[in-house]
C-alpha cells in the first residue's frame, strides 16, 4: 500500500490500533483513549496520554509527532519501531514470497527447534527467586531478592516486581542477587517470567503505619510524590485537592492521580471472603485537564483481589471489576450502576462467594466468584484527579 504522506500513514496506524482492540476507528470516547493509553504503555513502556491520543486521532497537530510517540504506536502493533512499520507498509507483497523457504531450510528450522526443546529445556525445580524477608516496613522500601537461574538459558527473562503500577526489570542469568525499591505500600506478587510466561511467583508485603498518601503523575507512576497524611485531614476525611497538587509542584495542565493506602499486618485478621467494608467517597472539582472522575477501590488479599471502580455520572473508563478469578472489563460490561454524583457511602461485602456493592444503601452490583482470597493485606483507593475518602467500617462480615 502506498501513502501520500506521513499523516496518512499515521491515520492508518491508528486505525489498525483501534481494530486490534475492537474499538471504533472514529468518535472514540474518553474511556477508549484511556484504555489505549494503558495498552500502549504495556506494549512499549512509553506513556502517551489520552489527551495526546485524542489530538492524534482528530488530526489536531501541525508537525509530525515526536519519534518516541510514533515508536510507541508501532510497538503497540508489534513492530520494533516506527521505521519498521513504515517499511512494512511500503513493502510490495508478492505471492511468491510465500514459497521462498526450501525444504532444506524447513528441515533446519524443525531440527533447531527440536534441539532447543531437548537441550535448552529449563529444570524448573532448580529455578528460584526469593525475597530475603517476607515483609518490609516503611516507604521507601528496598527489597533484596536472591535468585538462581543457572539451569535456565533464555536471555528474555524478566522480573515483574509490580503490575499496578508496572515495574519490570531484565534479569541476568550470571548473577544471583537483585534489589528493588518500592514507593507504594502494597502486597505484591513478584513474577519471574520468560516472554510473558510465568515461571515462579513470590509475595512481598510492603507495610506502613496508618494511611499512606501520594500523588501520582499517571496511573503507572512507580515513584509518586509522597504527601504527609497529617496535612490532609479535614475532619474525618483525607483529602487531596488541586491546592495540594500545586503545593507539590504538579501543575494543572495534566491529570494527576490521588492515592490513599492502608497496608499493615493488622489487616490479617480480616478474611477477604467475609469482608464488610464501608467508605465515604467524594469527587472534587478540579482545574486539571480531565472531564471524568473515577475512584478505584483495590482490596488485595493473600491469594486474590477485589477491585471496584466508582464513576462520576455519564463516565466510565478502562477500569473494570475484579472478584477473585472473575474480571468484568468496563469496555465489554455495563457498569453504569457504579456511579455517584455527590458524596456517597460505598459498601463492599463478600458473602457466600458473592461480591456485593451498594451505593448509599442501594444494591448496585452482585458478582459470583469461587476463589479463596485469603486474609486482607492492602486497601487502596486511587482517584483520577482530586478526591476525599473516609473509612467508616472494615471488619469481617
Amino acid at each position: 500500500m502506498s501513502y501520500p504522506n506521513e499523516r496518512a500513514l499515521l491515520k492508518d496506524c491508528l486505525g489498525s490500533l483501534a481494530r486490534k482492540h475492537r474499538l471504533p476507528e472514529d468518535n472514540l470516547a474518553e474511556r477508549d483513549f484511556q484504555y489505549l493509553s494503558e495498552e500502549i504503555f504495556k506494549s512499549s513502556g512509553i506513556q502517551i496520554s489520552n489527551i495526546t491520543l485524542r489530538r492524534l486521532w482528530n488530526q489536531q497537530f501541525q508537525k509530525t509527532p515526536q519519534i518516541k510517540t510514533l515508536d510507541a504506536l508501532a510497538m503497540a502493533l508489534e513492530y520494533k519501531s516506527w521505521h519498521e512499520f513504515k517499511l512494512r507498509q511500503h513493502q510490495p507483497f508478492k505471492l511468491t514470497q510465500l514459497f521462498r523457504p526450501t525444504i532444506a531450510i524447513l528441515l533446519v528450522v524443525i531440527l533447531s527447534a527440536f534441539v532447543y526443546i531437548r537441550l535448552d529445556q529449563p529444570v524448573m525445580d532448580n529455578i528460584s527467586i526469593k525475597p530475603r524477608q517476607e515483609s518490609y516496613h516503611g516507604i521507601p522500601a528496598t527489597v533484596s531478592f536472591d535468585y538462581n537461574l543457572d539451569q535456565y538459558k533464555a536471555n528474555s527473562l524478566e522480573l515483574n516486581l509490580s503490575k499496578e503500577p508496572i515495574y519490570t526489570v531484565k534479569m541476568d542469568n550470571t548473577k544471583d542477587f537483585i534489589a528493588a525499591t518500592y514507593f507504594h505500600p502494597d502486597f505484591y506478587k513478584v513474577e519471574l517470567s520468560d516472554n510473558g510466561k510465568t515461571l515462579k511467583t513470590t509475595p512481598v508485603h510492603i507495610t506502613h503505619d496508618g494511611w499512606h498518601t501520594a500523588i501520582m503523575r499517571d496511573g503507572c507512576d512507580i515513584n509518586p510524590v509522597q504527601v504527609a497524611s497529617d496535612d490532609l485531614w479535614n475532619e474525618n476525611y483525607l483529602t487531596i485537592d488541586d491546592s495540594i497538587a500545586i503545593a507539590h509542584h504538579l501543575g494543572m495542565e495534566n491529570v494527576y492521580f490521588s492515592a490513599f493506602s492502608i497496608s499493615n499486618k493488622k489487616l490479617d485478621s480480616i478474611n477477604l471472603n467475609l469482608l464488610d467494608l464501608e467508605l465515604s467517597l467524594d469527587f472534587l472539582e478540579t482545574k486539571s485537564n480531565t472531564s471524568c472522575h473515577v475512584a478505584e477501590i483495590v482490596i488485595r488479599g493473600e491469594h486474590g483481589d477485589l477491585k471496584v471502580p466508582i464513576y462520576s455520572k455519564g463516565c466510565h473508563s478502562a477500569s473494570g471489576v475484579i472478584a477473585g478469578e472473575v474480571e468484568m472489563l468496563a469496555c465489554s460490561n455495563d457498569l453504569s450502576a457504579l456511579t455517584m454524583i455527590n458524596e456517597s457511602q460505598i459498601n463492599i461485602r463478600t458473602d457466600d462467594n458473592y461480591l456485593k456493592v451498594a451505593i448509599d444503601g442501594q444494591s448496585k452490583l452482585t458478582v459470583p466468584f469461587s476463589k479463596e482470597l485469603g486474609n486482607l493485606k492492602t486497601l487502596r483507593i486511587i482517584f483520577l484527579g482530586p478526591g476525599k475518602v473516609a473509612l467508616e467500617c472494615l471488619k469481617n462480615a
